[in-house]
């Protein structure tokens, strides 16, 4: 009698660097930033905590052939990903980022309070401090060509010293629908630039990119409470700029006294801003 026995594999995304991101219009002030990794939150570290480690590193499932769906797995947690997709996108508006990856909670862990971060030793002067929780990341890629996500990302941030939250924003993403075309261009084309062959496991990584990208992309876009600190670069209650001092020889406004002589009209001369009579 001949048994067959359909052995269940993990498959692993390579390693890739994070990320290609969107033109952004850089913000007219930079920030300087410390990211703290996200916290994972996500339910299948919550419901097996002890074993979160292997849980954390999950990014999805692959489907297609006997005993599937198979398990993928980075070669990072997942939360690390996401941590470099988001300074990936604060980058791009001009902000300096530094990823503090030691202050990060274990897997599973709930995310560092205002207060402890606010306090926290950073390791560069920072004028933000973004951190927050992942509670979602299923991508779900089928051997027909399609790849589904379904992602939850939380950040806030507070200033050095101050533990107020200044800042937040939720990134949602739900692509259920249809899917998009691993055969179709862009992934292929991607997974051809960074590593030469569009085999499986590159496409994985690159279709795993897309869709942290997709991701944060909502970090780029100016009007919501979050958006505005990093479009400007302006903290709250940042100071005000200086007055300009007026420059010698520099041409007086209506009404506004003067700089020089020939700002008076007639016979007049300037003396301490002011025309008076000779």
């Amino acid at each position: 009698m001949l048994f067959i026995v359909a052995a269940a594999y993990a498959y692993e995304a390579v390693d890739f660097e994070c990320c290609h991101v969107p033109e952004a219009r850089p913000a007219p002030t930079a920030l300087k930033i410390t990211l703290v990794p996200p916290a994972d939150r996500r339910s299948q570290l919550i419901e097996d905590m002890e074993d979160a480690v292997r849980h954390a590193t999950r990014l999805g499932v692959l489907r297609g052939g006997y005993g599937n769906p198979f398990p993928l797995h980075g070669q990072r947690p997942t939360r690390d990903y996401v941590a470099d997709a988001v300074a990936a996108q604060l980058r791009a508006l001009g902000h300096t980022v530094t990823i503090a990856a030691g202050l990060a909670p274990a897997p599973g862990q709930a995310a560092l309070p205002a207060v402890d971060l606010a306090a926290a030793p950073q390791p560069a002067a920072a004028d933000l401090i973004v951190h927050g929780t992942l509670t979602a990341w299923q991508l779900d890629i089928s051997s027909y060509g399609t790849k589904k996500l379904s992602s939850a990302l939380d950040l806030f941030a507070v200033v050095p010293g101050n533990p107020a939250v200044v800042w937040s924003q939720e990134l949602r993403r739900d692509d259920q629908g249809g899917g998009a075309s691993i055969y179709g261009g862009t992934a292929v084309e991607r997974a051809k630039e960074w590593y030469g062959k569009g085999a499986p496991k590159y496409m994985n990584a690159a279709l795993t990119e897309i869709g942290l990208i997709a991701l944060v992309s909502e970090l780029g876009k100016a009007g919501s409470a979050g958006g505005e600190i990093l479009a400007t670069g302006t903290l709250p209650g940042a100071p005000s700029a200086a007055p300009v001092a007026a420059t010698p020889g520099a041409v007086a406004a209506p009404g506004a006294g003067c700089a020089k002589d020939t700002d008076c009209k007639g016979e007049r001369i300037c003396e301490a801003g002011a025309c008076v009579a000779p």
